[in-house]
């Protein structure tokens, strides 16, 4: 079973809910990549890419930025757009 719960919005729209692994995202100061158990957070997103492991295999998502809140293996995030795939 994988550990993490994701959730991809925009503010109209639900984009994505499933289970990861582990998950990369462009933060406003530098990239940095949330695992099991990681620590509460709430930070900006820049522009980049979301890379993310789920059962499935890598996926990624190019955004133009937004929002991540991290809490009890589950990540949330905000976008500001919809995301391209790649």
């Amino acid at each position: 079973m994988l550990p993490i719960t994701l959730h991809i919005k925009t503010p109209g729209k639900n984009i994505l809910h499933t289970k990861i692994k582990r998950i990369k995202l462009p933060g406003a100061d530098k990239p940095f990549e949330v695992r099991k158990n990681h620590l509460a957070i709430m930070t900006p997103l820049d522009k980049g890419e979301i890379h993310f492991i789920t059962e499935g295999g890598a996926e990624t998502l190019h955004i133009e930025g937004g929002f991540v809140a991290v809490r009890k293996n589950r990540v949330t995030i905000i976008l500001e757009s919809l995301p391209s795939t790649n």
